[in-house]
């Protein structure tokens, strides 16, 4: 995401990935890989991003794995306006064919910071 690599991006994502940016009822998760891709990119495109994660706590079950991340975000767009946020990551990966790719992205943020 932060180098704009979409395709190696899309490559993560399972072709039903659910990406939810934790914004309740009024932002709705987003379903599916060519809906996600074209959400992030639409945020970031103008802007430069570092997003950073931590810590990983690893629940591994076979074919699948539950993953949480500390995350901490910075964006800056190119009008000067930026955040810094800080957080967790809650990632769902499956493994198929003998690849693993992110099932499940739910991301809850503790504190933005905006300037």
């Amino acid at each position: 995401m932060d180098t704009k690599d979409w395709a190696g991006l899309a490559e993560l994502m399972t072709e039903d990935i659910v990406f939810d940016l934790g914004g309740g009822d009024e932002v709705p998760a987003i379903i599916g890989r060519d809906a996600t891709l074209a959400a992030v990119q639409a945020s970031v495109t103008d802007a430069v991003t570092v997003h950073q994660v931590h810590s990983p706590e690893f629940h591994l079950d076979g074919d699948g794995a539950h993953v949480i991340w500390a995350a901490q975000e910075r964006v800056k767009w190119n009008n000067g306006t930026g955040l810094t946020a800080y957080g967790h990551y809650h990632d769902r990966w499956v493994r198929r064919d003998g690849e693993w790719r992110i099932a499940e992205l739910r991301l809850t943020h503790l504190l933005i910071d905006v300037d």
